[in-house]
């Protein structure tokens, strides 16, 4: 094995493990997500099905790292090529990954969606609170809203807090750690290309200079 193959397994191996890191962080935002099912809040089936299909390309790049990464360890400069031009497209999937998730979904997932969800969660513990024959004063019977229950020593302000914590905290952490992983595979893909292709040719100038 070659410098530039020991290279090429090295970066597509910390290109494996930042795609199982990214299938780890989907799945986080599933169970985050999943735990708005007990509400009527219809952003939550969207953030489950956009998580899926994070977790999908996850798996797609992860199986294309593997497979660079068992090549590496053979000289046919063929195959090498293809698995250049296969690594490309996983680049340039992944470079629309972050421009989605990364940059224009940080303003309209977190300063909007997130918001928007977080408002209707709020108005959600509101209407147990005080529009279901609750007193202001205190609650007549025991429920379970966001994890926490709402009863006589329970305030409506300790349960916003307790939904906060267990819902949409975790579902932002996850979500903008996925970005970050992206962001990481997208260099790792970038890197690997390189060192892919300089295989390729460094293995074809050699071979015209043993020709001479």
């Amino acid at each position: 094995m070659g410098c530039s193959s020991c290279l090429t397994f090295c970066v597509s191996g910390v290109g494996i493990i930042l795609s199982i890191l990214a299938i780890i962080f989907g799945l986080l935002q599933v169970i985050s997500t999943s735990k708005m099912n007990d509400f009527d809040i219809q952003d939550a089936q969207i953030d489950i099905i956009t998580s899926y299909v994070s977790i999908a390309f996850s798996g797609v790049i992860l199986i294309v790292f593997i497979i660079v990464t068992c090549i590496s360890c053979f000289n046919n400069r063929v195959v090498k090529m293809i698995i250049a031009v296969l690594v490309v497209i996983v680049g340039v999937l992944c470079v629309g990954g972050i421009i989605c998730f990364g940059g224009v979904g940080y303003k309209n997932m977190y300063k909007s969606s997130f918001e928007e969800l977080w408002n209707k969660v709020q108005n959600i513990i509101m209407s147990y609170a005080f529009e279901q024959y609750y007193s202001c004063c205190g609650y007549n019977k025991v429920t379970k809203v966001c994890g926490c229950y709402l009863n006589e020593n329970y305030t409506t302000d300790e349960c916003n807090t307790s939904c906060y914590d267990r819902i949409i905290k975790p579902l932002g952490i996850f979500f903008f750690l996925s970005s970050g992983v992206y962001l990481f595979i997208t260099i790792t893909a970038v890197i690997l290309t390189i060192l892919l292709f300089i295989s390729v040719f460094c293995h074809r100038a050699k071979g015209y200079y043993n020709q001479l």
